[in-house]
């Protein structure tokens, strides 16, 4: 295969691997996918919005990519996502379970609604999409699953009470999903960014009277006084998922800036 233009080699272990991104077509899974593709892993980019544009820039660039339009919430498109990528690629070595969505409310005037997507899209699609990946890993004798976590899935903050639940949500399951698949020779692991320049964080200020002031709210209270870079969450996922990681499992790698040890 040729291989991508100024291609880091520092993991090992990650060429030709076939790995499956939710939530490919931005922010933190976009980065993780062009980060993976420079390992010259295959990528298949799965997300609600179709990624196709994406997919064609990494083959253009000499990778292995083709990208899914799929909805985690629904059991038969997640079959369907991996139905494609064995038609394609034969296997999935790599899951990255990056599809999320994040909607700031105090719990009393959280409508239902807003309740079921975040817990659907957040926890209920990691639940699905490790669910089918596992047995495939488990024929293939080998895997490794970064699960998407958060910072308030650690710490409780106002008006994040719903989301922070799913993300506590994710969390537990890696650490459970972990022990499940450890004699498997299945990794899992979790990854918790924290306020990350993405375009969910820029969404969720700019209805606000003063988005660049509320952007200085969020990052007042950050040690580092910044808030992080997708690349700089996608490193720490693709480490995770590299034979640099081997004997890591249930882990849960905290990428904050250090605002949670406050």
């Amino acid at each position: 295969m040729k291989k991508l233009q100024n291609r880091d080699s520092k993991v090992p272990m990650m060429e030709n691997k076939v790995a499956i991104v939710t939530g490919a077509n931005s922010g933190i899974g976009k980065a993780t996918v062009h980060r993976l593709a420079r390992e010259g892993t295959r990528i298949v980019l799965a997300d609600l919005v179709d990624a196709a544009d994406e997919a064609k820039a990494i083959v253009a660039e000499g990778g292995e990519a083709l990208a899914v339009k799929v909805d985690v919430r629904d059991e038969a498109q997640v079959k369907g996502l991996f139905d494609h990528t064995l038609s394609n690629f034969g296997g999935v070595d790599i899951l990255v379970n990056c599809a999320g969505v994040c909607h700031r409310m105090l719990v009393v005037s959280a409508p239902l609604e807003e309740w079921n997507l975040m817990f659907d899209v957040n926890l209920k699609g990691t639940f699905l999409c490790c669910r089918a990946a596992i047995p495939i890993m488990q024929r293939g004798g080998s895997g490794a699953i970064v699960n998407i976590g958060s910072e308030l899935g650690l710490v409780g903050l106002q008006a994040f009470a719903v989301y922070g639940a799913t993300k506590a949500g994710v969390i537990h399951f890696t650490r459970a999903l972990a022990v499940e698949c450890a004699t498997d020779g299945i990794r899992v692991n979790c990854v918790c960014p924290g306020p990350t320049d993405t375009p969910m964080l820029r969404t969720g200020v700019a209805p606000t009277p003063d988005p660049e002031a509320r952007l200085r709210e969020i990052i007042e209270p950050i040690p580092m006084k910044r808030i992080g870079k997708p690349e700089e969450i996608a490193n720490a996922i693709c480490f995770l998922l590299s034979t640099e990681a081997s004997y890591m499992t249930g882990s849960i790698v905290v990428v904050d800036g250090g605002i949670s040890v406050l």
